[in-house]
């Protein structure tokens, strides 16, 4: 029979400690059952930390995927636009228009402001 992840757990703490003469596996039997309990306990608790932490790299890479994707659309956009005529927006910078700013920076400019 293969032994649980509180007893997993234990014996990987313990790895390397002779923990008198049986060793790790005789002592997980010596605990009794409120001891081994704590074990799968923080068995479960590991492996609820591990699951958390393989999420978050995991949203990480795919947040810097999709980050890396985006600046490859901008920089088309942009150098889309540089080839427009102003007020013309092209196709590939539609989803980085925002017309509010294309406001201000009309204000901007009539007023004789900086962009």
């Amino acid at each position: 029979m293969s032994a649980d992840r509180g007893q997993l757990a234990y014996e990987a703490r313990w790895e390397g400690h002779k923990l008198g003469e049986r060793g790790a596996a005789p002592a997980w039997d010596d605990l009794g059952e409120e001891g081994r309990a704590v074990w799968r306990r923080i068995a479960e608790k590991l492996a609820d930390d591990q699951t958390a932490r393989f999420l978050a790299e995991s949203d990480t890479i795919e947040r810097e995927e999709a980050l890396r994707q985006e600046n490859r659309r901008l920089r088309v956009a942009l150098h889309d636009a540089i080839r427009r005529p102003l007020g013309v927006t092209p196709d590939s910078a539609v989803e980085f228009y925002d017309q509010r700013q294309a406001d201000e920076a009309e204000a901007r400019r009539a007023g004789g402001g900086h962009l």
